[in-house]
């Protein structure tokens, strides 16, 4: 289904948000820039909020769809794998912050 693969679109591009700040958070720790760094990391952690909020709508949209609509083996799977990766990539950019 193409909502469930925008879905999950819109999760990954908040994601990598995250990751880039997260990214710049270290470059500007390392430079000593201790403002921007903390700025930066402040910025990961909003858009990590932003994929949080993306996520359980998608999730409580998909268990609309599955009630009304049977949701073909091929978009659960995505789903799943979609799941998957939203924890562990949260999880790198949350260890990368701290």
């Amino acid at each position: 289904m193409k909502l469930v693969h925008k879905m999950i679109d819109q999760i990954n591009e908040e994601l990598e948000g995250a990751m880039g700040y997260a990214e710049k958070f270290i470059e500007s720790r390392v430079h000593g820039d201790t403002n921007r760094a903390n700025a930066y990391r402040q910025m990961s952690f909003d858009e990590l909020t932003h994929a949080g909020n993306v996520y359980e709508f998608s999730t409580k949209d998909i268990e609309k769809i599955r009630n009304i609509h049977h949701m073909s083996e091929e978009c659960e799977a995505k789903w799943e794998e979609a799941k998957k990766h939203y924890a562990e990539f949260v999880a790198k950019v949350k260890f990368l912050l701290n």
